[in-house]
């Protein structure tokens, strides 16, 4: 660039101060976009696998856990009365105690598990299952009269909420299945009725949907270049030419 004097025409001046204030600006504004694209991706993947499968029945949570490392119980083969834990769970209720019992319905053989001194939950209580390890997949058959969808709410320790599904016991005309898989990994769930409904449970399965998952990382995303950067090419190559023109004229 250039300017007409008395003179005739000579090289319009730019202080180096000016120069330097010029980079420092471009090359802080780069660094501020390249800081937020990081965090942007970040979020991105943290946050992109979280996923929860419910309101699925007893069919189509057998299929869901189908490939995963799973455990149950059933609660034939435990003593009637009052019980805490197993080597894998442990129970408590606001009911004050938690009894294996064998005076209801049990969706597989004898056994089942209830509360209190009637040996089953009134609506108002709830039942809390821990595990000794972190699982990603629940499912509980619910011994109620119950016929309606989200009769029962699983809530785990994590803050999922899920909700059972009318599903009769193997011929019988009543029953709820409360059965979900989760990507978060969770040590406990409570279980608490969604009305006017007592109930026992029975047939727990508890484990891992999948034992060993493989995560796909997305290819992170092409960053733009900012219009900072390109003002910084535009000051340097601005710089080097005035360079030239100086040298040419003080040879």
């Amino acid at each position: 660039m250039a300017r007409v004097g008395r003179k005739g025409v000579r090289p319009l001046s730019i202080s180096w101060a000016f120069v330097v204030e010029l980079v420092s600006v471009s090359v802080g504004s780069f660094a501020k976009l390249l800081s937020a694209a990081a965090v942007a991706l970040t979020v991105s993947v943290t946050g992109g696998f979280a996923g929860t499968v419910s309101g699925l029945d007893r069919t189509a949570f057998a299929n869901e856990v189908a490939d995963g490392v799973m455990q149950k119980e059933t609660f034939d083969s435990l003593e009637v009365g009052p019980i805490s834990s197993t080597p894998t769970l442990s129970f408590s209720s606001t009911a004050g105690t938690v009894v294996v019992t064998h005076k209801f319905r049990a969706s597989t053989g004898v056994g089942s598990l209830g509360g209190g001194s009637l040996e089953y939950f009134l609506p108002h209580q709830t039942l809390t299952i821990s595990f000794a390890t972190a699982i990603t997949a629940f499912g509980i058959d619910i011994n109620s009269w119950a016929t309606v969808a989200n009769a029962f709410i699983g809530t785990t320790n994590t803050g999922e909420s899920v909700g059972s599904v009318y599903s009769p016991f193997p011929g019988k005309s009543t029953g709820q299945f409360l059965g979900f898989s989760s990507s978060t990994p969770f040590t406990s769930i409570t279980l608490a009725a969604n009305g006017n409904y007592t109930f026992t449970v029975d047939t727990l399965d508890h484990g891992k949907k999948d034992p060993d998952p493989v995560v796909e990382e997305p290819e992170p995303a092409p960053v733009p270049l900012p219009a900072s950067a390109v003002l910084l090419a535009g000051a340097l190559a601005g710089t080097a030419s005035l360079r030239r023109r100086a040298d040419r004229k003080s040879a």
